[in-house]
């Protein structure tokens, strides 16, 4: 019998307004549909997550933390890129509409530390050597 080791893990990239995000784009299609959708569920086929973190600094902080939605489930895995990534206006206007923006109180409140150590792993240097 296996042990059914369970990891819950959150990916989190911040972003500035500039350029379209690549990855973003190409998802903006399944993300128009949700907003028009009751389930607010889309078949976006596969997706590569690796696509996302096409960074050349690949610097990051690490913690354990919670989910920001509820129930705010504990003992989430949060991984933050150090890195800000661009997307445009109306990339951001796609998502917000996904979500249902329209809500008056959708950002949870800034939670305590509760003991809690930010790690920063900061970006490895390559073994090679170039000549």
């Amino acid at each position: 019998m296996g042990l059914g080791i369970r990891v819950l893990a959150v990916i989190a990239i911040l972003f500035r307004f500039g350029r379209s995000d690549p990855f973003l784009s190409d998802l903006e299609d399944f993300i128009s549909q949700i907003s028009r959708r009751e389930n607010n569920e889309v078949d976006a086929g596969v997706v590569d997550p690796r696509q996302l973190l096409q960074f050349d600094d690949p610097a990051y902080y690490r913690y354990m933390g919670s989910y920001t939605a509820p129930p705010c489930t504990e003992d989430i895995t949060w991984t933050v890129i150090k890195k800000l990534g661009t997307v445009s206006p109306k990339q951001v206007l796609t998502l917000k509409q996904a979500v249902n923006e329209n809500s008056m109180n959708n950002a949870r409140p800034l939670q305590p530390l509760k003991f809690r150590t930010v790690f920063f792993y900061p970006r490895q240097k390559s073994d090679h050597v170039a000549i």
